[in-house]
């Protein structure tokens, strides 16, 4: 990859010549001003945590396992101990050629010095360098690259399917056949058809003539940047829900080089900028959570969860809803036409492909699509605004708050009971689904909390 980027990086400077210097700082000032929004937010999560982490809690969080292995693999103590440290865990070992690497590194920046400097500076890298590879003449094989290879073996002989669970990023171990039935399962469930015809090609001349027919929204010159360039179809893969019963899963579609990937992510932009969703009953995170719970009475609490949002979110329904929405927005009404446009293309390329096959799905949506959540809130919101008043009324609830398709309810148990509240839920929307966890010892697991009742 850094052979291609010097490659390239000398390849532009020849092609444009005078120009390239202008087009490397617009360039280098982009990056900069993207990695400094980046690590603002990852300090302001860092502050929040510090704030949030001052005391000692009282009671133990009981945390997601570090990795589950439904096979009859046998690991060794250090192999699982490494593979409990995360699939994206980054070994501590110098690769074979670093040296190399970063020689090659260190001309690429080199070549953006002033021209008279950059003998200096070469022959000061050279020097470096070779004292570098004095200090480390040959190239140790770093312990944990020896248990690399070795669960790597046991991988390959025993050919399991290795994923991540749906909560916790736990790597899931478990055999090919059991993940292929349970994803086969999932399809057979959930509305699925098999298509006949791969529809990428018609789906990219619908993206194209949507964006074309989006003046209000895109500028003309813009247009190309959202569009991909070279689409396919999209892929899947599925999460194992470690914490149900018999492990269900949930398909999670990459819809990265999907046609209207990128235009999706420019709807979601568009909608929060024009006609921001109000969240009356969400939270945002844990910290969101903590502040909404300060005040509520521990009464009882229960978890319920929506059983496979995505796929039962009703399309045709939930446009009515935006199409109100937008009508009672000040967004002028040619961009909102534009916007239910985008709706429609985005929401009809619901399709993903499995062991060479095309699947679509007539109704819901897709995770993983960057307008999915976006699309959800609609529906959800609505519902809850309609009926979640008349609920906390009838049955005493508290405090009633979702995080997606997980939903904490705190009810006076002198008014009613979970198996009313839950009967009621379930009756909402024919499309929507309620299962209830009830508290463990008067706790409950929620977000990344352990809520524990004291009294």
């Amino acid at each position: 990859m850094n052979l291609q980027l010097y490659h390239l990086h000398l390849s532009l400077a020849n092609t444009y010549d005078s120009w390239w210097p202008h087009i490397q700082h617009t360039i280098e000032e982009k990056l900069r001003k993207h990695i400094s929004s980046k690590y603002k937010t990852i300090d302001k999560k860092l502050q929040n945590l510090t704030l949030a982490q001052k005391e000692t809690p009282q009671t133990q969080h009981t945390f997601y396992p570090r990795v589950v292995n439904y096979t009859e693999i046998p690991f060794t103590n250090s192999e699982m101990g490494l593979l409990q440290k995360g699939l994206k865990y980054n070994i501590h070992a110098k690769k074979k050629n670093w040296i190399q690497t970063l020689a090659l590194e260190a001309e690429t920046a080199v070549t953006q010095l002033p021209p008279n400097d950059r003998d200096v500076y070469r022959k000061l890298i050279a020097e470096r360098i070779e004292n570098l590879q004095k200090q480390n003449p040959t190239h140790n094989t770093h312990p944990e690259e020896k248990i690399v290879r070795s669960i790597q073996r046991k991988l390959k002989e025993h050919d399991p399917k290795v994923t991540r669970a749906d909560k916790g990023n736990t790597p899931v171990i478990l055999p090919t056949p059991q993940y292929e039935t349970k994803l086969q399962d999932f399809i057979q469930n959930n509305e699925f058809h098999t298509k006949a015809n791969n529809p990428t090609k018609t789906f990219q001349t619908q993206i194209r003539s949507t964006i074309k027919q989006s003046p209000t929204l895109i500028n003309k010159d813009h247009r190309w940047k959202y569009i991909n360039m070279n689409p396919s179809a999209p892929s899947t893969k599925g999460l194992i829900k470690i914490h149900k019963t018999d492990q269900p899963i949930r398909p999670v579609v990459n819809w990265r080089n999907a046609p209207a990937y990128k235009l999706s992510k420019l709807f979601t932009k568009k909608m929060n900028q024009l006609a921001p969703l109000p969240h009356s009953f969400n939270v945002k995170n844990a910290q969101d959570l903590l502040k909404d719970l300060e005040n509520t009475p521990m009464l009882p609490h229960h978890k319920l969860d929506i059983t496979n949002l995505y796929t039962n979110i009703p399309i045709k329904e939930t446009k009515m809803i935006l199409t109100n929405i937008l009508t009672h927005s000040p967004t002028p009404a040619q961009t909102q036409q534009e916007l239910l446009n985008w709706y429609d293309v985005i929401t009809k390329q619901n399709y993903f492909t499995h062991n060479n096959k095309i699947i679509s799905q007539q109704d819901g949506v897709a995770m993983g699509v960057p307008s999915s959540g976006l699309i959800s809130e609609l529906f959800l919101q609505q519902i809850e605004h309609s009926h979640i008043t008349d609920l906390t009324q009838k049955h005493g609830i508290i405090n009633c708050c979702r995080y997606v398709d997980d939903i904490l309810i705190i009810y006076d148990p002198n008014q009613s009971d979970i198996h009313k509240i839950l009967n009621d839920f379930n009756s909402l929307h024919p499309k929507l689904r309620f299962t209830a966890e009830p508290e463990d010892n008067c706790t409950l697991n929620f977000l990344d909390l352990t809520i524990h009742r004291t009294a």
